[in-house]
């Protein structure tokens, strides 16, 4: 489906972090890797949300990467929040408005990769 065999396909997956929006984006990277042998996906994830990705990372070991980014501070929200389920659905205005600043991080991850993706995977509440 994606690249062929001289050309691998490496697409950036960063899903909004509540587990009901996580997990259905973390299956469909798992069925795209499995589909697509020259396909190569990384996860942007915040340090407290890798538990979720265990399973799919130990599943495709060469094939999924992380890119783990600090969570930006929002004054709404309690140090060490990171994730909906931490704080509840009150919290989503300020998490949403939280993950906006991680921009320059993930540019210059963009600029400095060997093989920069060339789609990028996310969720309505990060558009």
């Amino acid at each position: 489906m994606f690249g062929s065999a001289r050309s691998p396909v490496h697409i950036l997956v960063f899903p909004y972090l509540a587990q009901g929006h996580m997990l259905p984006l973390l299956d469909l990277a798992h069925q795209l890797v499995l589909a697509n042998p020259n396909l190569t996906l990384t996860l942007v994830v915040t340090p407290k949300n890798p538990p979720f990705l265990n399973h799919l990372l130990s599943a495709h070991p060469s094939r999924i990467k992380t890119l783990i980014l600090e969570f930006p501070h929002h004054p709404s929200l309690p140090p060490g929040i990171e994730n909906v389920k931490d704080i509840g659905n009150h919290g989503n205005v300020a998490i949403i408005n939280a993950l906006a600043k991680p921009h320059n991080p993930i540019l210059h991850w963009f600029n400095s990769h060997a093989s920069p993706p060339v789609a990028i995977i996310s969720d309505f509440f990060l558009g």
